[in-house]
């Protein structure tokens, strides 16, 4: 049911945040807007979940956000602890990025509602 969509859904993403452990973090000399692997996120939610959106009741939907999210931030955890060195700037980053990609979440119900680029 929904706990295999939500997993089918981390799994069509786990590419993104697995990115991020690939950036040279320690490199890192300017804070920017957000990362291009939140980018890329936002862009395959806004790719996938529509959809999903336009079949699944307010109510199931809202439990597939949860779910979703419950196993997102585990992976993201998981992605982060594999960087070896990190920067001030890429500590503070890393931080813009957590940020930008809560805020996404918790807006994910009216991300998928909204029509796409």
């Amino acid at each position: 049911g929904l706990t295999a969509l939500a997993g089918s859904l981390l799994a069509r993403l786990d590419e993104r945040p697995a990115a991020l452990a690939k950036l040279k973090w320690g490199e890192t000399e300017q804070v920017g807007d957000q990362s291009a692997y939140v980018d890329a996120v936002q862009a395959a939610l806004r790719e996938t979940v529509p959809p999903l959106r336009a079949i699944l009741s307010p109510a199931f939907f809202g439990v597939l956000c949860d779910r979703w999210a419950a196993g997102f931030f585990p992976m993201y955890q998981a992605h982060v602890l594999k960087i070896k060195r990190v920067s001030d700037a890429g500590t503070q980053q890393l931080l813009l990025d957590l940020h930008s990609l809560k805020t996404l979440i918790l807006r994910l119900p009216a991300v998928a509602a909204a029509p796409g680029p």
